[in-house]
C-alpha cells in the first residue's frame, strides 16, 4: 500500500512542477551518484540513464560513473522532468531501495544504490504424473524491508522436465534474509493446489532449493 502512496506523491510532484508557458528557459545540472549498498562505497563503471517522465521505458541519455560513483546529465526546463536509473553487471537494484528524486528545474544530486547479489538454484523437480493440462506456477517473494518484493520465476505444465531456475535476490539482514517460495498447480484455470516454503538466502552466495511436486 505505501507504495501506491509514493508512485502518487511522485506523479503529483512531477505534476506540480510542469513548467508554465512562458517561464524563461534555463539549464540545469542533474549529478547521479552509485554506492555499494553493504560497502557504502562508490562505484565506479556503472551505466546511469537519464530518462524524461513519464517514458520510463526510453532511457534518451547515459554515461558510465566515474571513480567516484558519479556522472553528470546537463537538461534545459523545456525538455520536462528527467529522472534516473543504473545498472551494472555483477550488481542488482536492492528490492527495497525506492529512488524518489527532487523534482525542480535547479541543480540536484540523485544518490542511487547497487548491491551484490546472492542465489537461489531452485530445482523444479516432478514426481508424479499429472494430467496434461496441469500447470505448475512458482513465485517468490524476497521478503524485504519496506513490503513484499513478489516475483514470477516459472510457469510450465506439470509433465514438463525438471527445470533449473537460478533466481537473484539481495541479501539483508534482517529484513531479507529468507526467500519465501509459493508453488501454485492450475488445472483448467482453477487452482488444485497451493504450498508456501522459504529457504535461508546465503550473502554474496548460492543456495540450493529443490522444490518437488
Amino acid at each position: 500500500m505505501w507504495r501506491i502512496y509514493l508512485f502518487f506523491v511522485f506523479v503529483g510532484t512531477i505534476v506540480g512542477c510542469h513548467k508554465p508557458k512562458g517561464v524563461e528557459v534555463v539549464n540545469y545540472t542533474i549529478t547521479g551518484v552509485v554506492f555499494d549498498y553493504d560497502s557504502k562505497l562508490p562505484i565506479a563503471g556503472a551505466t546511469i540513464y537519464s530518462t524524461p517522465f513519464p517514458i520510463l521505458t526510453v532511457p534518451l541519455d547515459s554515461a558510465t560513473t566515474d571513480g567516484s560513483g558519479k556522472v553528470i546529465f546537463t537538461h534545459s526546463s523545456d525538455e520536462g522532468v528527467w529522472i534516473l536509473s543504473v545498472k551494472k553487471s555483477g550488481f542488482i537494484l536492492p528490492e527495497f531501495f525506492y529512488y524518489i528524486p527532487t523534482i525542480q528545474f535547479v541543480d540536484r544530486i540523485d544518490t542511487l544504490y547497487l548491491g551484490r547479489p546472492s542465489f537461489v538454484d531452485m530445482y523444479i523437480h516432478r514426481t508424479g504424473t499429472y494430467q496434461t493440462t496441469d500447470v505448475i506456477e512458482v513465485t517468490v517473494n524476497h521478503n524485504t524491508w519496506g513490503g513484499a518484493h513478489t516475483q514470477n520465476v516459472y510457469a510450465n505444465f506439470a509433465n514438463s522436465p525438471d527445470t533449473l531456475i537460478h533466481v537473484p535476490t539481495f541479501y539483508m539482514f534482517p529484513y531479507g534474509m529468507k526467500l519465501q517460495i509459493e508453488r501454485k498447480m492450475t488445472r483448467s484455470g482453477g487452482i488444485v493446489t497451493t504450498y508456501f516454503d522459504s529457504t535461508d538466502k546465503i550473502q554474496y552466495g548460492v543456495r540450493n532449493y529443490f522444490l518437488n511436486y
